[in-house]
């Protein structure tokens, strides 16, 4: 969904269509306070017998004729006979602004609305010149603006834009909202009221202002985007899994947008729609890893164990450091009776994050099967610390033990398997039976020649 960065470019064009729509107003205005002096007895009557006034009409020709160079020195010699003029002052700001000599333009709006506080598009422009670089100085004269034209929803806009870039979240909902009230039918404000609506976490409202906005613009992209960002948040997955498949119709080349669509279609059970989305994401952009990880989450459950290790493994490769990645690519493996590369995997998701409680199941599994029997004691070791291990995993306990030669844990972890078994593991019970007193056997020979 696009940013408030719109209203600011909507700004900059906002000075130019005020400026050029206000040049037959303040031509008239200024024309109205002109000294009106007569020319000397016997002096030949010139085309502009007022100089100031000659100045003025040449400078408002270069700007129609966008040759603000010009119009920058027709001013300023006009305003030198007339300082006092604030339509002068507002058009050299509009020249400045023009020709994005910003602090000039400032300096020129300011004086403008220190003489006439009550010229309105003075204070407009003097608020959208110190939105760039200053949004909480712009505050004041973008207010000032808003009370001048009540009815203009426009200076609200700015506001909005304002309070959302000095963190005021709330003040700027109030500001979009009091826009979208003045003219329902501002595509802007309506797409802007919800797009701040969904940053305070009002989805519900959120939802409403985008409707309202795509009534306006049907075929508006980032509408339908904000639309589907508002019924995610409600809870909404299927109709906002279809406002997004409209959103990426519209526009197929964002990338980010398809890798949402296609994790709302796996996780609805849509694999195949799923995959068809993540096909048109490149898989060496900044939304690699996350092709990578959804492409082998989804060939995991389609049990293809080699393809989904294949995928998971890019991803990993791309964040080493992801412990969910790394997790998700040693159960692959596992899957894929890839038990060294598969502990391998395990023991960086545990080390990266110790919580990934399913991780260490796996790396129980992992390092068992591939005769790492001090790792599987240490992993099982941590699980008993969370959970109550099952019957299963004393009988690798055990067998851990076992291997490694240990006797006593050997024995009391057999026994503990088969007093939570009850016979439901019938190879490994019958492993158990037969080894346990094999082992108690060794132990009493072994305490009879340490009494020796």
């Amino acid at each position: 969904m696009r940013s408030a960065k719109r209203i600011a470019a909507q700004a900059a064009i906002l000075l130019a269509l005020g400026a050029t729509q206000a040049h037959a107003g303040l031509a008239q205005a200024v024309a109205q306070n002109a000294p009106k002096s007569k020319p000397p007895a016997g002096a030949r009557v010139e085309k502009f017998a007022n100089p100031a006034a000659a100045l003025r009409n040449q400078a408002i020709e270069a700007m129609a004729k966008n040759d603000f160079e010009s119009a920058v020195g027709l001013w300023q010699k006009y305003l030198a006979d007339q300082p006092n003029d604030p339509y002068g002052h507002f058009e050299l700001g509009y020249a400045f602004t023009a020709l994005s000599r910003w602090d000039d333009a400032k300096t020129e709006y300011q004086k403008a609305v220190a003489i006439d506080p009550k010229l309105e598009p003075a204070q407009l422009n003097l608020g959208l010149v110190l939105l760039r670089s200053d949004p909480a100085a712009a505050i004041g004269p973008l207010r000032q603006a808003a009370t001048l034209a009540p009815t203009n929803q426009r200076p609200h806009l700015l506001l909005g834009l304002a309070f959302e870039r000095t963190g005021n979240l709330a003040g700027a909902a109030a500001e979009y909202g009091a826009a979208a009230k003045l003219n329902p039918k501002d595509f802007e404000a309506q797409y802007e009221l919800g797009r701040i609506l969904l940053k305070v976490k009002q989805p519900a409202e959120a939802e409403s202002a985008f409707r309202e906005a795509l009534a306006i613009q049907p075929a508006s992209p980032e509408a339908m985007a904000g639309l589907s960002e508002s019924l995610l948040a409600e809870g909404k997955t299927a109709e906002a899994t279809k406002e997004l498949e409209a959103y990426v119709a519209a526009r197929p080349s964002d990338e980010t947008a398809r890798l949402r669509l296609a994790g709302l279609l796996a996780n609805a059970g849509d694999l195949d729609g799923a995959l068809a989305q993540l096909n048109h994401v490149g898989t060496t952009g900044p939304n690699a890893l996350g092709v990578y990880r959804l492409r082998g989450e989804i060939l995991l459950s389609r049990k293809d164990y080699a393809g989904a290790a294949d995928a998971l493994g890019n991803a990993a490769a791309l964040g080493p450091r992801n412990a969910p990645v790394q997790a998700q690519l040693g159960q692959a493996l596992v899957l894929e009776k890839q038990y060294g590369p598969a502990a391998q995997a395990l023991k960086r998701a545990v080390t990266l994050d110790p919580t990934q409680e399913q991780a260490w199941r796996d790396l129980v599994a992992a390092s068992y099967l591939n005769g790492e029997w001090q790792v599987t004691l240490d992993a099982l070791d941590h699980l008993e610390q969370k959970e109550e291990l099952p019957a299963v995993s004393w009988f690798i306990r055990a067998s851990s033990e076992d291997h490694l030669g240990r006797l006593a844990p050997a024995i009391a972890a057999y026994q503990k398997f088969l007093a939570l078994d009850h016979g439901r593991h019938g190879t490994d019970g019958e492993l158990a039976k037969r080894r346990l007193p094999v082992l108690e056997s060794l132990l009493r020979h072994q305490k009879k020649r340490k009494k020796k």
